[in-house]
């Protein structure tokens, strides 16, 4: 008998699905990303692991860092130490101060994320 929360007959795990991707096949802007995300965690490691982060604090420190990323985003005004971003678009509608903070903020972004990826595929007992 099926219940209502077991999907597992609809669709592949997620565990058989990553053992499919190899690291040579990955996009190149993924692994850029990754690697950007581990020179920022090496630049980090003394600040400890977090193995042991409880999920409301990650979940925190996750908004925390979106907003931060937010932050760095400005609409462009008559400030000449703004960089004009035009985000595909033809006139320039975002402004940053400064291009290495922005280029940062998505690593802290997406390195919370992985924290709590890893942490509840521990508490899960691994991939579904």
């Amino acid at each position: 008998m099926t219940t209502q929360n077991d999907n597992s007959s609809k669709r592949k795990p997620f565990a058989k699905k990553l053992s499919l991707i190899k690291i040579q096949n990955c996009r190149p802007e993924v692994l850029e990303f990754a690697r950007f995300m581990e020179m920022v965690l090496r630049e980090n490691d003394h600040k400890g692991t977090w193995k042991n982060c409880t999920f409301d604090y990650l979940l925190e420190k996750l908004d925390e860092e979106v907003k931060e990323l937010h932050e760095c985003f400005w609409y462009p005004d008559s400030r000449s130490d703004y960089v004009p971003l035009t985000g595909g678009d033809s006139m320039p509608r975002w402004a940053v101060k400064s291009v290495p903070a922005i280029m940062r903020e998505p690593g802290d972004v997406g390195n919370v994320a992985m924290f709590l990826f890893d942490n509840l595929k521990k508490e899960c007992g691994g991939l579904p």
